[in-house]
């Protein structure tokens, strides 16, 4: 899956990557980490996008090393780097 590469016949509002900055945004906002459910409503009800294009932007992220996960906690959190 290209992450970067935008399709044509979506919004770039639900691209992967903005959704991305989106959820950057947002952690930071949360002082670093936030409970995934949260993230999701909040997404969700901002952008109106899909828990799947959600899905997305928290891959894409998780890929480049910014977020990990805590599956315990079901927590998303920024990575110190």
């Amino acid at each position: 899956m290209n992450y970067l590469k935008p399709h044509k016949l979506k919004s770039i509002k639900k691209q992967p990557i903005v959704i991305a900055a989106h959820i950057e945004k947002y952690l930071r906002f949360k002082g670093g980490k936030c409970k995934v459910n949260d993230l999701v409503s909040f997404l969700k009800k901002e952008l109106n996008i899909s828990e799947k294009e959600i899905s997305l932007g928290i891959n894409f992220l998780y890929i480049l090393l910014k977020i990990d996960y805590d599956k315990e906690k079901d927590t998303l959190f920024r990575k110190k780097l």
